[in-house]
């Protein structure tokens, strides 16, 4: 740690959400420079662990220099451990300034263009989120025949696996690495091409965030709210709690436990397609009214290091 100092000498060190490594803080603060937590996430779990092992943890934070909070709990959380109101700023969530950053134009995606055809988007699954997807639309098929299921895994060396379930269940599908449009006659995609979640998101009707019925903590459910489209998420939301109490306040997020509710749930959105547009623009709104928090890390940073 002490040579790879020497050896970039970094005007300082950005730590990212959780990723607090007290070898790497004690060596920086032993060469005065300055260790910066942005973006910093403490859950209510971690911070009465800590606490338990304050005599070891409580000397890390002394030696930070600031830390920047992404919401209430975390900031009250990291204010609890003892780190001092100076050295403590509430900036709120930069995924927010991230996401609403990107390209969230509408856009094609293997032939399909935004309303063209109902589509639901699961992004990020685990298992056994396929499977209980699966359950719920094919509830829905008989009354919807347009209705299309695109499968986002989110580990790579899970695409074979998905795909080995559909076809154990007899379902038609293509995997989109080998078409470039979805078949009239196929209501399954599963993408199994990395870098292409959003594409996928920018033509959905509506979308299930993955690592929310496994217990994951959930994904990022702001990315299909960019583009708009009303969210389902499973009670798993713990990784980004702020973000999806915001959603769910105004309408955005649906949290679902089983089959049934994501069938019911996409049942009332297919035959009230205003109350879905409904939904999908109040995520879109949270996004826009919670930027900013970018800059007020920047401010912060500035009082350390010139930027």
């Amino acid at each position: 740690m002490s040579l790879m100092l020497k050896r970039v000498q970094p005007k300082a060190v950005l730590i990212t959400e959780v990723e607090l490594w007290p070898n790497l803080i004690h060596a920086c603060w032993k060469r005065s420079i300055p260790s910066i937590v942005i973006n910093a996430r403490m859950t209510d779990r971690s911070a009465r662990r800590y606490k338990k092992v304050g005599k070891l943890f409580i000397p890390m934070l002394n030696k930070l220099y600031h830390v920047c909070a992404q919401g209430e709990r975390d900031f009250k959380n990291y204010a609890w451990l003892g780190v001092p109101s100076h050295k403590l700023t509430l900036t709120n969530n930069i995924k927010f300034d991230q996401v609403a950053a990107g390209n969230q134009d509408k856009s094609s995606f293997l032939g399909l263009e935004s309303g063209s055809k109902p589509v639901l988007v699961a992004g990020s699954t685990h298992d056994p989120e396929e499977s209980l997807l699966l359950d719920a639309i094919d509830k829905l098929w008989s009354s919807h025949t347009d209705l299309l299921l695109v499968i986002v895994p989110r580990h790579p060396e899970r695409f074979d696996a998905v795909a080995k379930l559909m076809e154990s269940r007899g379902l038609v599908f293509v995997r989109s690495s080998e078409v470039s449009d979805v078949p009239t006659d196929v209501n399954i995609v599963l993408l199994d091409e990395m870098g292409k979640l959003n594409h996928a998101y920018s033509v959905a009707s509506f979308a299930f965030v993955g690592g929310s019925i496994a217990p994951r903590g959930g994904h990022n459910a702001l990315e299909p709210a960019a583009f708009s489209v009303p969210i389902l998420m499973g009670p798993h939301t713990y990784n980004n709690p702020v973000i999806c109490e915001y959603l769910k306040e105004r309408g955005a997020l649906t949290i679902i436990h089983d089959a049934q509710q994501v069938s019911d749930n996409l049942s009332l959105w297919l035959s009230d397609p205003e109350l879905r547009k409904s939904a999908g623009a109040a995520g879109r709104l949270v996004l826009d009214e919670n930027s900013g928090a970018l800059d007020i890390t920047l401010d912060c940073l500035k009082k350390y290091v010139k930027i």
